[in-house]
Order: C-alpha cells, then structure tokens, then sequence
C-alpha cells in the first residue's frame, strides 16, 4: 500500500542502510496500490456474491518497475545513493546474510533471505481484470498516488512541485 500514511519505499525495491538503497528486482513491476483503490476493491468484492470464495489482486492500473519508482523516489524525496544490484550478486549478499545470521545465532537479524530475494527477481505480473470483472475502477492514478505519497516526506514547499515534473520519466 502507498498513501500519504505510509511510508513510500517498498521493500521490494531494495534494502536500505541509511542513504544507501541496494537496489533489488530492476526492471520488475512493483504490485502498488493506493490504500484508496485497495479499500474500494475489497468493499466491491465483500458486498459481491460473485466475489465469495475467490481471490483477486488488487493493484493499481499502470505498474511501475522498481527502477522507474526508485528514480522518481530520489528526485522527489531524498537523493539515496541506489546501487543496482544484479541476480547473482543478490542471491550472493542473501546467501551471506543468512549465514551471519546463523553465525551471530539470530542476534544480527536476516533483513534478507535467498527465498525472499528469488521471489523478487522471478519477474512477477499483477493482473488486476478479475476484480474489474466485478466493477472496480482506479480512484486514484499511480502518478498522483505516488505523489501524493512522496509529498507527505518532503517539506510543504517542495511537495506543491507538480507532479509531472516529480514523475518525469515514469510512464
């Protein structure tokens, strides 16, 4: 979910150590949905009777890679220094993590694990036309989504920069 209430660097996107974001999942589509558009999907399909016993994917209309939403993150908020990091390279950082977790016996915590690093890098497509089958439409677009969540980090005065401008480059 992404809103002015919560906080707008996914997980997905990458591990973050202070001003620096390893950058995970590259050209992957981040499943975002505005906490508005999610609660208006789950009302369609709690008050549908077609809706009973299934599962739907509620995400928004126009996916955003994790490239595309990191770079529009760090014109917008904060310039993270992000370092892109391949497959192997983080199955390899997965790996080692994992085993200084063993090592430190769970004192230094597994912020990543190779399951969870597989799972990002497996190219994911969120296919949202079952619950449009039933009638929901998109509240809010990704773009003002994204800005609406990226001007509740940034002082008042920067976040009244339109959101073209914020979201250059982000289709």
């Amino acid at each position: 979910f992404y809103s002015k209430r919560y906080l707008p660097l996914p997980g997905r996107a990458g591990l973050r150590l202070g001003r620096l974001l390893l950058q995970l999942g590259g050209e992957n589509m981040l499943p975002l949905c505005h906490i508005d558009n999610c609660a208006a999907g789950t009302i369609l399909a709690g008050e549908s009777p077609r809706a009973s016993n299934q599962a739907y994917n509620l995400v928004d209309d126009d996916p955003v890679s994790v490239r595309e939403y990191v770079n529009a993150y760090r014109r917008s908020v904060e310039p993270l220094v992000s370092i892109p990091l391949s497959f192997t390279k983080t199955m390899l950082l997965s790996q080692m993590v994992e085993r200084y977790h063993a090592f430190s016996k769970g004192q230094i915590p597994r912020a990543l694990s190779r399951y969870e690093s597989a799972a990002m890098w497996k190219g994911h497509r969120f296919d949202n036309r079952k619950i449009k089958s039933l009638g929901w439409e998109q509240i809010v677009s990704t773009p003002q989504a994204m800005h609406e969540a990226f001007s509740a980090c940034i002082p008042q005065t920067e976040s009244q920069r339109p959101v073209r401008q914020i979201l250059r480059g982000v289709n």
